[in-house]
Order: C-alpha cells, then sequence, then structure tokens
C-alpha cells in the first residue's frame, strides 16, 4: 500500500467527459493534489465505482484498475474515493 505524505486537498479526474463506442475501454487516472501542493498519481489506491454498471464498469482489480469498459450506450458517471489516514 502507497502511503500518502501530506493531507490531500483535491482529488481530479481524468479523463472528464470520456466517451467511448460500444465494447471500448477508457483509463481513467486519479491525481490527488497535496496540502504542499505537491500532486500525486492516486490511481491505484482509489476505489473506483459507476453510476450505472449496464452503462460502464470500471475496474478495481490490481492491474487494471481505473479502466471503464462500455456495457452498452447511454450515459453514466464515474467516481472515485480516496481513503487516507489524514481523515
Amino acid at each position: 500500500f502507497e502511503e500518502l505524505s501530506a493531507p490531500v486537498e483535491r482529488l481530479d479526474l481524468s479523463p472528464l467527459n470520456a466517451v467511448s463506442p460500444l465494447g471500448g475501454e477508457v483509463q481513467y487516472v486519479a491525481t490527488a493534489t497535496l496540502s504542499t501542493g505537491e500532486q500525486q498519481d492516486v490511481t491505484t489506491l482509489v476505489q473506483w465505482t459507476s453510476q450505472d454498471t449496464g452503462v460502464a464498469t470500471i475496474s478495481n482489480t490490481e492491474g487494471t484498475r481505473g479502466l471503464a469498459s462500455a456495457a452498452s450506450e447511454g450515459t453514466t458517471r464515474i467516481r472515485s474515493l480516496l481513503s487516507t489516514p489524514f481523515g
């Protein structure tokens, strides 16, 4: 488990408005901005969810974490949750 060296001020996800053909994949990246101003890739530390898994699923499996797969036509929201020891 990778540790963060300071509290997280902000968590940014990219891409913001991804479009994928049916059966296509999109790799999401989560970047934390720490209280020190440092930015850190936390893609492998966050818990990913899809609001509508009928439209797209997103992996939380090691090696493919953050990889979304389009399951059907439609729109969904991809979210990430980062738990830190700083509260």
